[in-house]
């Protein structure tokens, strides 16, 4: 028997099926207002092998001087971002801890490992 969307000529899509939540929306303290839109909540969610590998690959072809782009698990503008209260930033990095991927989470400790940042001198 054939599926209907590959007689139709669409591929199938694969889709993440497990029942853990994938995502979480914070409420933002300090709104920012962006493009006509106010920004009173940021949805953080679990991110694709894809996007981890798109999202390092722009880091590492970032240009002098041009903008940083925002770690897909936070969705929003990176205009956005930049704007907001460093309060609302701390409390979604702090959020952002449970939806990172492994490897990007071993990348940051096995960064701060190699780094001479220590309180004693």
């Amino acid at each position: 028997m054939t599926d209907t969307k590959e007689a139709a000529g669409e591929k199938p899509a694969a889709k993440i099926v497990a029942t853990k939540a994938r995502s979480k929306t914070v409420q933002l303290e300090w709104p920012v207002e962006f493009d006509g839109k106010v920004w009173s909540e940021i949805t953080l969610r679990r991110i694709t092998g894809r996007e981890v590998e798109q999202f390092i690959s722009d880091l590492a072809n970032l240009e002098d001087g041009a903008q940083k782009p925002v770690i897909p698990v936070i969705d929003c503008p990176v205009e956005v971002y930049e704007a907001l209260d460093d309060d609302d930033v701390y409390m979604l990095e702090r959020e952002t801890l449970p939806f990172l991927p492994r490897r990007l989470t071993e990348a940051g400790e096995s960064t701060l490992e190699t780094t001479d940042i220590t309180s004693e001198k």
